[in-house]
């Protein structure tokens, strides 16, 4: 959860470094505050306010293993 950060180097105490390269998937929430930190290659999820307690999700591929991963979430 980025939100909670007082800033940026509190990245390194949270050993980010050491799961973003692990191969596993790690799921950040408020990684919008420091998108420059994420891998190059990462699928960021947004979600998207819809009214009435509904919302919507929208996926953005950033490199080809994410691309990847995207298709083969949408083709189920």
């Amino acid at each position: 959860d980025f939100y909670r950060l007082g800033d940026q180097s509190e990245l390194q105490e949270l050993g980010l470094d050491e799961s973003l390269g692990s191969g596993s998937v790690c799921v950040v929430e408020w990684a919008d505050m420091y998108l420059d930190c994420l891998p190059a290659d990462h699928l960021l999820l947004v979600l998207t306010d819809q009214g009435q307690d509904s919302r919507g999700l929208v996926a953005t591929a950033h490199g080809k293993i994410s691309q990847g991963l995207l298709e083969a979430i949408q083709s189920g």
